[in-house]
């Protein structure tokens, strides 16, 4: 599996105290060539203790899909309003990492990416809930 290039900071604006976390991921890399669907991906999430859930879809446009990801106890507060952003999946490793590419450059988005996908994260993301994604990452890069 290819897990690359794992989180960046858009300008380097990061969310106070994960700029460490920032740093050490920057070379997260693998192997391989899994694709995902949105369902696939934060599904492998969860099983790395994640704690993500997929919400509605945003966009869509030929091979490109985009869902709202939500992060933190997703599965039983509805009302509850979650700290999130957006999964993209391209139809290519390639494309996402041309994507991966442009939200690393916006200077509030948080940026991950794992084979043909992309998550943009809101740079408001609770310490707690990036921390889970990041080993949850660095758990798809291992397989």
């Amino acid at each position: 599996m290819r897990v690359g290039d794992g989180i960046a900071s858009g300008a380097g604006t990061a969310v106070a105290g994960t700029a460490a976390l920032i740093a050490c991921l920057a070379t997260v890399a693998g192997c391989g060539s899994t694709t995902f669907t949105a369902d696939e991906l934060v599904a492998e999430l969860n099983a790395h203790g994640a704690e993500v859930g997929l919400g509605e879809p945003l966009a869509a446009e030929g091979a490109v899909e985009i869902h709202a990801l939500e992060l933190g106890a997703v599965a039983e507060d509805d009302d509850h309003a979650h700290a999130g952003g957006s999964v993209m999946i391209t139809e290519d490793d390639d494309s996402a990492l041309a994507e991966y590419q442009r939200c690393e450059s916006a200077a509030s988005l948080l940026c991950f990416r794992a084979a043909n996908a992309v998550l943009l994260l809101e740079d408001s993301v609770p310490r707690d809930d990036l921390a889970r994604l990041e080993s949850a990452v660095r758990g798809l890069a291992s397989d």
